[in-house]
C-alpha cells in the first residue's frame, strides 16, 4: 500500500500548520504532535502560518480547516469528541469535531507510527512507548473516529485526597491519551475544599486539565465540607441522629439531618458559593461522606434516604439554574446509605445520579440477565432524569483482586449495556495509589469505549 513519507533518514522537507492557533487545545495538540515525531525520527518539523504545496500536517477544527484540505476528509463519524485523518502523499489532515477531538486525532497519528501510552510515566523503569524509527511513514487512507459515550471520566488515584501535582499531571496526561475527556476528583476531607481547588490552580493541575480540554468532576464525597461539622455545637439538630444523640459526620457517626429545611439551605448556600469560586467544575458531583449511615431521627425516618438526598440536590439544582446552569450536578444512587432509589420524590430534570457496585465481581456484565444487581441499576436508570454515570471498578484495587486477567469480557457486556439503554458517562475509579498499574490495560481499554 502506498505511504506518506514524513521523515527519512532523519530529514524532512514537511511543515505543520495549525489551522486553529488561537484555540488553547489545539495548539497544545500540534506541539504534542511535532514533540513526539521528533522523537520518532529524529526531526524536528517546523511550524507554518498557511498552507501552500509545501508537504504539511494540517491539524485544527474541522469547521477552521480551509476548503482544499477538507474535501480530503470522510464525513464525521457519529459520536462525541470525534475527529477525522485524511492521510495522501503530501498532505495529513487531522480535523477535530471539538477541541478535545483534535488532540485525540494527533494521538491517534502518533499511535499509528508505534506510541503507545498504557499507563503513566510514574516509574523511571516504564517510560513511554516512542520508538525510535529511521523513516516516519504513513498508510494512504481516510479514517473518522468518535465516542458513543459522551462523558468517559478517569478518577485517577493522585486525585484523592492528598494533592501531588506531578503524579496528577503524569495521570491527567495518560488518562486524556486514553480518549477519557475528564478527571474525577476526591477532595480531602482534613482542608477546606476551596483551599483545595486553589491548590490545584497554583500547582498547574487545572491548567493541565484545560489545555487538554477535559473537564473537572468533583470534589465527590463532600457533603461535610457544605455543612461543615464546626457548626455541631451551635446547631447539633442540623446533624444526624444515631441512637437517639445528635452526632457529627465522622466515623462512628452520621450524615447530616437531610429532613431538617434549614441544614440543607446551608449546605446549598455552601455548596453553589464553591461552585461560583471553582470556575473549572463542569460537574459538581457531590456525595454524603463516604460509609456513613443515614440520620436516624423521627422525621427522616418517616422518609427514605433516596428521597431525602433527591429533594436536598433538586433544591441545590434550582438555586444554580440560576447562578451556574452550564454545571452539570450529580450525586450518587445504588451506594450505601442511598442504596435504593426514592420511593416518592422525583428527580429535577438536571440531577445526574453516578451509579456505583463496589465489591462487584468482575465476571459478567451488565448485559447479562444473571447480574445480580440489575434491577436496582435499571430503577436508577430510570430515575436519573438528567443522566446516569456508571462508577466502574476495573481499575480498583481495594475491593476487587490488585492481581487478576483483563476484564475484556466484562468490558464488551457492559459497553453493550451502555450503548442499548442510552447510558452517557462512565466514571473509570482507580484506588489505591501506588497501584495505578496493576490494571492498566483495562482503563487504556475502557477509555475507548
Amino acid at each position: 500500500m502506498s505511504r506518506a513519507v514524513i521523515v527519512k533518514d532523519g530529514r524532512s522537507d514537511w511543515r505543520i500548520v495549525n489551522m486553529s492557533d488561537s484555540n488553547r487545545v489545539s495548539a497544545f495538540a500540534a506541539g504534542e504532535l511535532r514533540w513526539y515525531l521528533a522523537m520518532v525520527g529524529g526531526f524536528e518539523l517546523g511550524f507554518a502560518d498557511a498552507v501552500d504545496d509545501t508537504p504539511s500536517i494540517v491539524i485544527g477544527l474541522r469547521s477552521d480547516i480551509c476548503p482544499s484540505e477538507a474535501d480530503l476528509l470522510p464525513a464525521p463519524a457519529k459520536g462525541f469528541d470525534g475527529f477525522s485523518l485524511a492521510i495522501t502523499p503530501n498532505r495529513v489532515v487531522i480535523a477535530g469535531d471539538n477541541d478535545r477531538g483534535v488532540l485525540y486525532g494527533a494521538y491517534e497519528l502518533l499511535e499509528r507510527v508505534g506510541c503507545r501510552w498504557f499507563y503513566p510515566t510514574m516509574d523511571p523503569a516504564d517510560p513511554e512507548v516512542v520508538p525510535r524509527l529511521d523513516s516516519i511513514e504513513l498508510e494512504f487512507g481516510t479514517y473518522a473516529v468518535a465516542s458513543p459515550i459522551p462523558i468517559r471520566i478517569c478518577n485517577a488515584s493522585s486525585f484523592f485526597f492528598d494533592i501531588d501535582p506531578i503524579a496528577m499531571k503524569k495521570q491527567l496526561d495518560v488518562a486524556m491519551k486514553a480518549r477519557y475527556n475528564g478527571m474525577g476528583w476526591q477532595c480531602d476531607h482534613r482542608t477546606p475544599v476551596g483551599d483545595q481547588y486553589r491548590e490545584l490552580v497554583e500547582a498547574g493541575v487545572i491548567e493541565a486539565i484545560q489545555k487538554r480540554g477535559m473537564m473537572l468532576h468533583g470534589p465527590a464525597h463532600s457533603f461535610p465540607h457544605f455543612l461543615p461539622n464546626e457548626l455541631f455545637d451551635e446547631h447539633p439538630e442540623w446533624f444526624g441522629m444515631k441512637d437517639g444523640e445528635r452526632v457529627k459526620q465522622e466515623i462512628g457517626g452520621r450524615q447530616f439531618c437531610w429532613s431538617n429545611a434549614e441544614a440543607r439551605k446551608v449546605f446549598v448556600d455552601n455548596a453553589e458559593r464553591f461552585v461560583l469560586e471553582s470556575p473549572a467544575i463542569s460537574i459538581f458531583c457531590t456525595l454524603a461522606y463516604d460509609g456513613g449511615p443515614a440520620c436516624e431521627c423521627p422525621k427522616c425516618a418517616k422518609s427514605t434516604p433516596g428521597d431525602l438526598v433527591f429533594q436536598l440536590l433538586n433544591e441545590l439544582i434550582e438555586r444554580l439554574q440560576v447562578s451556574a446552569p452550564h454545571v452539570m450536578v450529580e450525586t450518587s444512587g445504588g451506594y450505601n446509605p442511598v442504596h435504593e432509589p426514592p420511593q416518592a420524590t422525583k428527580a429535577h430534570d438536571k440531577l445526574r445520579v453516578v451509579w456505583a457496585h463496589w465489591g462487584r465481581a468482575h465476571d459478567i456484565g451488565f448485559d447479562d440477565p444473571r447480574y445480580g444487581w440489575l434491577d436496582n441499576l435499571e430503577t436508577w436508570r430510570k430515575a436519573a432524569k438528567g443522566g446516569l454515570t456508571l462508577c466502574m471498578y476495573y481499575t480498583d484495587n481495594f475491593a476487587t483482586p490488585w492481581i487478576s486477567a483483563p476484564y475484556e469480557r466484562v468490558i464488551e457486556g457492559d459497553r453493550r449495556y451502555i450503548l442499548d439503554k442510552g447510558v452517557d458517562a462512565i466514571y473509570m475509579l482507580m484506588w489505591p495509589k501506588g497501584y495505578w498499574w496493576t490494571h492498566s490495560l483495562n482503563h487504556y481499554l475502557a477509555g475507548r469505549c
